[in-house]
C-alpha cells in the first residue's frame, strides 16, 4: 500500500483509511477508502496519472481515492471519527 500512495506523500499530502477497513469491519473483498488531503493543489493529471497506477498494480483490492475537499458534508462526520493516517 505505501507505494501506492508515496506519489500524494511526496507531494505534501496527508493520507487517511477509512470506511470498513478502518474500523475492522472489512469483508474478505472489501475496498479500501482512501482519503488524501492536499498541503498545496495536487494537478489533475497526476491524480489521474496515480489512480491508474494503482489500477494497474497487483494490489489486490479495489482502491477508492477521494480528495478530503470534496468529501460530502453528509459523511464528513462518519469518516473523520474513523479514519486513520496512513
Amino acid at each position: 500500500m505505501e507505494n501506492l500512495i508515496s506519489p500524494l506523500k511526496k507531494r505534501g499530502a496527508r493520507v487517511f483509511i477509512f470506511g470498513s477497513r478502518a474500523m475492522g469491519r472489512h469483508k474478505k473483498f472489501s475496498d479500501v477508502d482512501l482519503l488524501y488531503r492536499e498541503s498545496t493543489v495536487i494537478p489533475l493529471h497526476e491524480i489521474s496519472r496515480l489512480l491508474s497506477g494503482m489500477e494497474d498494480s497487483s494490489f489486490a483490492y479495489k482502491i477508492d481515492l477521494v480528495r478530503d475537499q470534496e468529501l460530502a458534508q453528509s459523511y464528513r462526520e462518519n469518516v473523520e471519527r474513523a479514519m486513520v493516517e496512513l
